[in-house]
């Protein structure tokens, strides 16, 4: 589930979705979420309960690159209680252009970790053209490598550019 913040206003609606007839094969879902909605009771006891489904939850918290302020961007308690779900996986994705940005990446998984979240982290260049993607990638794969954390690629862009329909 993505597309804006599919935890801001559809909350309600995902049970009814997942028990519709035509998803009785749904396993897993996974939320692509920016990690600052709470849960709604009913979903999170849904989700808790469910032995059908497996939640995976994608957190890509936005950094001050993106101009959001870090009082609402960062919400580890949020992720925290992503982690209660019974069965959930969790992990954190962090889009960044330079070492400003990895060094705020850096803060904000101190402050989830002390909130208790233990996950993968990953870091993803920023760059929605080849030329942008293209000046920082290797660095950022690097600053994986030596982090130990993950590195995720824009492949559509490695392969198509900016091509429309990719």
């Amino acid at each position: 589930m993505t597309g804006g913040e599919p935890l801001l206003a559809w909350q309600r609606l995902y049970i009814e979705l997942f028990e519709h007839p035509r998803m009785q094969d749904l396993k897993n879902v996974t939320f692509e979420t920016n990690t600052t909605q709470f849960l709604k009771d009913d979903l999170f006891d849904y989700l808790n309960n469910s032995d059908r489904i497996t939640v995976t939850w994608s957190c890509s918290p936005k950094l001050s690159v993106s101009g959001e302020p870090w009082d609402t961007a960062i919400k580890p308690k949020v992720a925290h209680e992503y982690s209660l779900v019974d069965g959930s996986d969790l992990y954190l994705k962090f889009v960044v252009a330079d070492r400003m940005d990895i060094e705020e990446a850096e803060r904000a998984v101190e402050e989830y970790r002390a909130e208790g979240v233990e996950c993968p982290v990953y870091l993803m260049p920023l760059g929605g053209r080849s030329e942008e993607y293209n000046l920082n990638v290797q660095e950022v794969a690097n600053i994986c490598m030596e982090k130990g954390w993950r590195f995720t690629p824009r492949l559509h862009i490695s392969l198509f550019g900016n091509a429309w329909g990719t």
